[in-house]
Order: structure tokens, then C-alpha cells, then sequence
């Protein structure tokens, strides 16, 4: 390998073309396969979250339900009907028509201001089945009971985080926080983990709060995503016997996953081109191997006599090979580590405070080499053949 990387050095300029061809071509396949295992994992944390398993009830009214249920909602089942509220009961027949069903909850946004805090709180309205249907685990204390909401009462669960950022003295289960505008106190009942110790606001906080009289949508969802079909047929029976030719049953497309899958076909496609462009490059090495074969036949003729034998010669345009095969992957993975460092710089100055970071993935690190020295190993294959092939009175008399 020392006499390859030698050889290379007094070639520098040819070699330095064709090192430069296998790094760009290998720095957009490490680059595309790292974003790649980014978007498989938010498609694998998207497939095992409630919104793969919800689907809504809405009114006619609720011309921007998609947005009010969460845009991002997968496989989204909507009935919309004429009727311009819902009412609880309207939810308890609802259940007992859709035995497939699991839960139902509301999730409100509802900002909220306090003295504790500098700022505002992103608070969210849910009831309890939300809370099971998340899986949410409190830290220390408990989550709402029945009778927090049967009574009205204002509790409120809130990161572990925020409650150190709070700064309350003594254990905050029990303590009170006021807020500008509302008639009551909330009072903290649980703690919950934050989101990787990192939430998306450290002013995040879950308020319980319970529903009112009437409602515009109404949100279900099923422990298994593959009971959502039969869910939204039994609701969609429930709603066509309750409200006839007016109910309507409409199962949305996936906007969020959608584009996480769009995301995953175009990153393969431009990994696909990177992959041909490394394939041309070991081309280029196979010419250039047959090049410098061509013009070495004395060298080598010369080597021979002095008892070099045709497989240390096809050994010789091997490691050569194999070295700008593996000075290319080299270079790729340096030029893949400063785009990615570059672009999640960019992200990170991004108003919208963007969370992903984007890393090298040891794997497709590991591969995009293996493939880069393994195409210029089999590039060399026949070139090897033909160096190692060349007759020593030949050689010797073309000298």
C-alpha cells in the first residue's frame, strides 16, 4: 500500500482528478444517506404516535378541520354532518356505536400568562383519554382524576423541565399558579418527562381542562392503527343513522407523512444518481489503470526480470486502485461532515428554531467507503490483468 500511495504522489494531477470525482460522489451519498436515516426515523416515531391511530368527527362548519385537528394527523377519518354542535351525548352514543373505538379526547390550545414565568405558556386543553391514549407516565405526581373534571377543576401538568425553570420552592405537586385573565389558580398535580430532557418550549405545560357543553369536532382514536378502518365504518354507520343523507364520512390523506415519504423517494433518487456518478468515477479509474499500464510496460518489464511475478504485478494495480478508492472515500466523508455541519448551522438560525440535527451515519459512512474502494478494486480487475500480462522482451525491447 506504501509503494501505491507513492506511486500516486508522483501522479499527483491525474490522481487528484479522479480522488476529487470519488469524494463528490461519495460526500452526496454519505450526505443523502444520513438524511435519509433522519427522515426513517421520523417516519418510525410518526408511525407510533396517536396520530396514526386518530380520527375526527366534524361539523360542516369546520371548513378548516385538517388544520384544527392537526395537519399533520395520518390517515385522518372526518364525518362532517349539518349539525353545527356536538354535545356529550352525542359522544357517549358515538362510543357505543363504534366498539372499535378506544378513546376520545379534545386537545385545545390555550396560551396562557403567568407571574411565575417571563412569558407565556404554550398550554394544551385535554381530557384523560388523550393522557392513555399518549401513554404519558408521570414523573411525580398523578395525572388528572375523573373528579378534576366532573368539578371544573383548574389542574395542570407540566414538564419537568419548566417546573425547574419555575423555580418553586419545596415539592410543586400541589402548588398554585396564577394566571392573568382566568378566575382561578391552576394548581400542578403531575410532572411529566421532558421530550428527550429537551421540550420544543421550555414554557410548555399541559392544562386539563374539561369539555364544554357543546362541541365542533369531536376526536376518537384506536390502540391499533389497524382497527382505524373498521372505526371509521362504524362511525360512519352511526352518523348516516343519526343525521341521514347530511353526515358524510371522509377519511384525509396524510400531509406530514406524505411529504416524509416524497422526502424519502427523492432522497433515494439523488443517491441513485450519486451512485452512478461513483460508478463513472471507477470507470475513470479503470482507463486510467489502462492508461498507466500502457505507458509503464518498460517499468514493468523492467520488474519482472528482477523476479516480480504477474500476480505482484496485478497486486501492485490493485492497491493502487484500492488507494484512490480510499483517498476518494476520504475526502467524501471529510466534504459530507463540513454540508452537514454547514446546513444544521443554518437550521439552527432559522426563525423557526428547527430541532433536527442532522450527523454522519456511521453506517452509510461505512458503506459509502466500502462501495467507493470496492468499485475502483473491481475497476482495476482488468487492468491489473493487462499490466501483469505484459511480455518481458516486449517491454524490454520498446525501451
Amino acid at each position: 500500500m506504501r509503494s501505491a500511495l507513492r506511486l500516486e504522489r508522483t501522479r499527483w494531477l491525474e490522481s487528484l482528478l479522479v480522488v476529487m470525482a470519488i469524494g463528490l460522489s461519495v460526500a452526496v451519498l454519505i450526505v443523502t444517506g444520513s438524511v435519509l436515516a433522519v427522515n426513517e426515523r421520523m417516519i418510525a416515531a410518526w408511525d407510533d404516535s396517536i396520530e396514526a391511530r386518530r380520527l375526527t368527527l366534524g361539523t360542516a362548519a369546520s371548513d378548516n378541520l385538517a388544520y384544527q385537528a392537526g395537519a399533520d394527523a395520518r390517515r385522518l377519518g372526518s364525518i362532517y354532518t349539518p349539525q353545527p354542535r356536538f354535545t356529550p351525548e352525542d359522544v357517549a352514543d358515538a362510543l357505543r356505536a363504534a366498539p372499535s373505538v378506544d378513546y376520545w379526547y379534545q386537545v385545545e390550545p390555550k396560551p396562557l400568562n403567568t407571574t411565575a414565568w417571563d412569558g407565556r405558556i404554550a398550554g394544551v386543553g385535554v381530557t384523560a383519554d388523550y393522557l392513555a391514549a399518549v401513554r404519558i407516565d408521570v414523573v411525580a405526581g398523578s395525572l388528572p382524576t375523573a373528579s378534576d373534571f366532573a368539578e371544573l377543576r383548574p389542574v395542570m401538568l407540566i414538564t419537568r423541565r419548566f417546573a425547574s425553570s419555575l423555580e418553586l420552592e419545596g415539592d410543586p405537586i400541589g402548588q398554585q399558579l396564577y394566571f392573568e385573565g382566568e378566575d382561578a389558580p391552576y394548581t400542578i398535580v403531575g410532572i411529566l418527562p421532558s421530550r428527550d430532557d429537551r421540550p420544543i418550549s421550555i414554557r410548555e405545560a399541559i392544562v386539563p381542562m374539561a369539555p364544554s357543553a357543546t362541541l365542533t369536532e369531536l376526536t376518537f382514536a384506536v390502540e391499533d392503527a389497524r382497527d382505524l378502518p373498521q372505526a371509521v365504518e362504524e362511525l360512519r354507520r352511526f352518523a348516516s343513522d343519526r343525521w341521514g343523507d347530511g353526515a358524510v364520512v371522509k377519511v384525509q390523506g396524510d400531509e406530514f407523512l406524505g411529504y416524509y415519504l416524497e422526502d424519502r423517494r427523492r432522497n433515494l433518487a439523488i443517491a441513485a444518481l450519486a451512485s452512478a456518478a461513483l460508478l463513472i468515477s471507477a470507470c475513470n479509474v479503470m482507463g486510467l489503470l489502462l492508461s498507466r499500464a500502457a505507458r509503464d510496460t518498460v517499468r514493468i518489464g523492467i520488474a519482472r526480470t528482477l523476479g516480480a511475478s504477474r500476480a505482484a504485478i496485478r497486486r501492485r494495480v490493485l492497491l493502487e486502485s484500492g488507494a484512490l478508492g480510499l483517498l476518494g472515500g476520504l475526502a467524501g466523508a471529510g466534504a459530507s461532515a463540513a454540508l452537514l455541519r454547514a446546513y444544521n448551522t443554518s437550521l439552527a438560525s432559522d426563525s423557526g428554531n428547527f430541532q433536527v440535527q442532522f450527523a454522519l451515519s456511521p453506517a452509510v459512512l461505512a458503506l459509502s467507503l466500502a462501495l467507493a474502494i470496492g468499485l475502483c478494486l473491481v475497476a482495476a480487475v482488468y487492468p491489473a490483468g493487462v499490466a501483469s500480462r505484459t511480455s518481458i522482451v516486449a517491454a524490454i525491447g520498446s525501451a
